[in-house]
Order: structure tokens, then sequence, then C-alpha cells
């Protein structure tokens, strides 16, 4: 075998190598890239939950408030009688 044949071969064979190589990285990364959107999504959807549960709460303590004024109100009336 000839040195330019060996010298071709031997290219091709780091160019094949390097190519494998970029695919690799590239696949990496978008994997990287997914999975940082689904993290994205996740944190979404915790703070829309999150808001719901506060307004749920809030909801709940004007509810029980009103429910403690009207019996307060109640026992005052009583004891002026």
């Amino acid at each position: 075998m000839t040195d330019s044949k060996f010298n071709n071969i031997v290219l091709t064979l780091f160019i094949s190598l390097l190519l494998a190589m970029s695919a690799w990285i590239a696949n990496t990364v978008s994997n990287n890239q997914l999975m940082l959107i689904k993290q994205q999504v996740v944190i979404v959807q915790v703070q829309k939950d999150l808001m719901l549960f506060r307004s749920q709460l809030s909801t709940i303590r004007t509810e029980y408030v009103y429910e403690f004024d009207k019996r307060l109100t109640r026992l005052e009336d009583a004891a002026k009688k």
C-alpha cells in the first residue's frame, strides 16, 4: 500500500471519528435541552398549582372570617338581651 493510500485511509477514519463525536455531542446537547424544557414545564405547572392553592386558601380564609364574624355578632346580640 502506498503512503498516499494509507494517508487517505487515516484521514478518512479521523474525519469519520470527528463526525461521530460531533453527532454524539449534538445528541447530548439536544437531550439536555429537552430535559431543561421538561423541567421548565414542571416548574410552570407547580407555579400554577401554587397560585390556585393560594386563591383557594384566601377564599377559605375569607369564608372563615365571615362565619366567625356572624357567630360573634350572634353572641353579642344574645349577650345584650
